[in-house]
């Protein structure tokens, strides 16, 4: 009798829980296959039976990067079941056939992605950037075609398919009944969505378009009766209120409200209307940011007034030197009790120190506070005559100070560890500044068990769980 650990496919189940790929803040995957080499190297039916994991996602970039040989990677292409397409090289003739995700991003050659998408009906997730040859109408024509042929997706993502009607677009939805997360980037033309089916799955939903020039993507809306999660450009749009006015009569599950990343970088924002439209577009908001060059009182009373009590998550994300927002919220920190977390940010690094402490003006009773995120905060430099700058941030920060001890044993004191310092901001915290914040944080969260993440700038602390 044959011992079950002999068996492929008892193997390949128990194999296919191993963190073989695993989720980057980047939105790609990192690659860990230690687990899975020792696995290989049991006998030869462990190998053959869980050697396909190795391959089961597929980057065209990373293929490149690591000179992986053609040959190779075709022969192992049946395996595939995430393939993200984003360089010419290296060309490979596809054979999957059973891929769940695949990512075509617009510099890759419409032919080849085309082919694979025919080949795979059965996708479940598509994000799909329209091919650089796709601009011309008659190969739009068989890009929109390949779109059609989808019935069972749960996640689609179309970015800037400017030749997409209307019409195939309804087809595309009314085909995709189980359709949950939907992103329409940089649209264009789309003034009314007819013959559309109630999209009653549909929870997610990412309007980066603008929507004066698609008053049908708001149309659209009314066919998400379930819809909890929505996600705006930030830039003034007219039809926001309007907006605002169909999720409030269509869409009575939503609870969040978020802005996505301005790839123009415009500076004109939603306005107090604006944000109140979408603020009262729910009676209960869990989830809200907030993105503006000035937060005016009228915006921050919007969201205190009528979801202080169901608030669980909250960001503002800031341009200039508007030093409100502390003081504000402070008094969110005092007003909601079910808050989670709070995200202050500053695009524009302007906030000093002494803004910061405003953080502190009432006290909090949000007692299921987890994670506070502070970015934006730069000490001003006073400068001599020269006309450089030589510093280095970490060095400085790592001296003891006059005024006390550093920021780490004030941490270490406390309790708490400083976990990651990142690398893609850099701004310059005074060392007694940097202390002084650390130590109102820390002092404060004592109060408060469940707070075990703060950020400061690039350094994350976390509460030490041994203490």
């Amino acid at each position: 009798m044959t011992h079950p650990l002999e068996l492929p496919e008892l193997i390949f189940q128990v194999a296919i829980h191993l963190p073989v790929f695993t989720p980057d803040s980047l939105g790609g995957y990192d690659y860990h296959p230690h687990d899975v080499i020792s696995c290989l190297k049991v006998n030869r039916t462990w190998n053959l039976a869980v050697s396909p994991l190795l391959w089961t996602m597929y980057d065209s970039y990373e293929a490149a990067r690591w000179k992986i040989p053609c040959h190779l990677l075709e022969a192992q292409s049946h395996h595939f079941r995430y393939i993200r397409l984003s360089k010419r090289w290296p060309q490979i003739t596809f054979h999957s056939t059973q891929v769940r995700e695949l990512v075509v991003l617009p510099s890759y050659q419409s032919s080849v992605s085309l082919d694979l998408i025919r080949a795979n009906p059965q996708l479940r997730a598509l994000s799909w950037y329209l091919p650089c040859e796709g601009r011309n109408l008659k190969a739009a024509e068989d890009v929109q075609s390949a779109l059609e042929t989808f019935s069972l997706l749960h996640h689609l993502k179309l970015y800037e398919w400017t030749h997409l009607t209307a019409t195939r677009l309804v087809h595309c939805f009314n085909n995709n009944s189980a359709l949950q997360d939907l992103t329409l980037s940089s649209f264009k033309g789309f003034d009314r969505i007819d013959g559309c089916r109630s999209l009653k799955r549909l929870t997610h939903l990412t309007l980066d378009s603008e929507l004066q020039s698609n008053r049908g993507l708001v149309q659209l809306i009314r066919f998400c009766p379930n819809l909890e999660r929505i996600a705006l450009r930030s830039n003034a749009d007219p039809c926001v209120p309007d907006l605002g006015k169909v999720l409030r009569e269509s869409c009575p599950k939503l609870v969040s409200v978020t802005f996505v990343e301005d790839q123009n970088h415009s500076r004109v924002f939603l306005g107090p209307l604006d944000y109140q439209a979408l603020i009262m577009a729910t009676p209960r908001l869990l989830h809200c940011e907030i993105v503006t060059d000035e937060l005016t009182p009228q915006i921050f009373l919007f969201v205190l007034a009528n979801h202080s009590t169901w608030l669980m998550t909250i960001c503002f994300r800031m341009y200039g030197r508007s030093s409100e927002v502390f003081s504000m919220a402070s008094k969110l920190l005092e007003s909601c009790h079910h808050l989670t977390t709070l995200e202050l940010l500053n695009e524009d690094s302007w906030w000093i120190p002494d803004n910061c402490l405003d953080l502190f003006k009432y006290p909090w009773a949000c007692q299921q506070l987890e994670s506070i995120r502070l970015i934006g905060i730069e000490s001003p430099l006073l400068l001599d005559n020269s006309n450089e700058m030589d510093w280095d941030a970490e060095a400085i920060d790592a001296r003891t100070i006059d005024t006390g001890l550093t920021h780490l044993e004030i941490s270490a004191l406390h309790g708490w560890v400083l976990s990651e310092v990142g690398r893609l901001r850099n701004e310059y915290l005074a060392p007694d500044a940097h202390s002084t914040l650390v130590r109102a944080f820390l002092e404060r969260a004592r109060a408060f068990p469940r707070l075990c993440e703060i950020t400061l700038n690039q350094y994350k602390y976390t509460r030490d769980a041994q203490t």
